[in-house]
C-alpha cells in the first residue's frame, strides 16, 4: 500500500463522515490480491553426518528447502526449522540426499 493509497483512503473516510452522499467513485471494482500460496508440504529426509569431532549425527530436514552452496548442502532441519549447512564430504548418505535436489 503506497502513500497515494493511504491518502485516498483517508480522504474517502473524511468525505464519508461529512455526509457527502453524492460523491461517487470513478475507480474500477475493488481489486484484492489473492493470498500467497501456502508452501508445499514438507518432504522430510534423513541426513547421516560426521561432525568435526568425528561424532555421527542424524539430521531430519525438509527436502523442499535443500540448496547447494559450494561444497555444502543447506536445508531447514526439524524441530526448529533452522537452516544449517553441511559439508558434502562428511555426509554419509550423500547420493540419497542429492537425489532430493530440485
Amino acid at each position: 500500500m503506497g502513500l497515494f493509497d493511504i491518502a485516498r483512503d483517508l480522504l474517502k473516510m473524511f468525505l464519508d463522515q461529512s455526509g457527502d452522499d453524492h460523491h461517487t467513485s470513478h475507480q474500477g471494482p475493488n481489486r484484492r490480491q489473492s493470498p500467497p500460496a501456502p508452501p508445499p508440504p514438507a518432504r522430510m529426509i534423513e541426513i547421516q553426518y560426521e561432525n568435526f569431532r568425528g561424532e555421527n549425527k542424524v539430521f531430519e530436514g525438509n527436502a523442499n528447502t535443500l540448496r547447494t552452496r559450494g561444497n555444502h548442502l543447506s536445508l531447514e532441519v526439524a524441530p526448529t526449522g533452522r537452516r544449517i549447512a553441511l559439508n558434502r564430504d562428511r555426509i554419509g548418505n550423500l547420493s540419497e540426499v542429492e537425489g532430493h535436489l530440485s
